[in-house]
């Protein structure tokens, strides 16, 4: 761990190979819901491009459309909460 982008995935349910669940990340204190994978890599996503983190060689990565990563806003962001503490998150 101890870098920027690290994210604690955890699935609370498999039903014909749909998973649903949590992810946490030290910039947020709540839990982001998913209800498939494909939420959880899009808010995975969002988090990398708010945090310019692991940075793009060229251009801004995205899986959506382009409309989805023009809104993606580059801020600096402040950890809400300890290494420890994310780590402590689980199902």
């Amino acid at each position: 761990m101890g870098t920027p982008n690290e994210v604690v995935l955890c699935i609370d349910q498999v039903e014909e190979y749909r998973f649903t669940g949590r992810l946490y990340h030290a910039y947020s204190a709540a839990a982001t819901v998913f209800l498939c994978m494909d939420e959880a890599v899009f808010e995975m996503e969002q988090l990398y491009d708010s945090l310019n983190y692991p940075y793009p060689g060229t251009i801004i990565r995205s899986f959506g459309k382009k409309q989805f990563w023009e809104q993606a806003v580059r801020q600096e962001r402040k950890r809400a909460i300890s290494e420890e503490e994310l780590l402590g998150r689980h199902g």
